[in-house]
């Protein structure tokens, strides 16, 4: 980060850092459709596949 770059990030506010005041609770946050790789054991024996998972949580206010 150059000089410039340091001066301008100082001038500009920092909103999404900042607190909400509308003390709105967020029912629903998070990730949809991720895609991750695993292995189950079964009576036949290894089975490999691809989970597809929402992951979810609740944000109060």
């Amino acid at each position: 980060m150059n000089i410039k770059e340091k001066q301008l990030m100082n001038t500009i506010a920092d909103v999404q850092s900042s607190r909400d005041l509308r003390n709105l609770p967020i029912n629903q946050v998070g990730i949809k459709d991720l895609r991750f790789p695993i292995t189950l054991q079964t009576a036949e024996g290894i089975q490999s596949t691809v989970a597809r998972l929402t992951m979810t949580v609740y944000l109060p206010c």
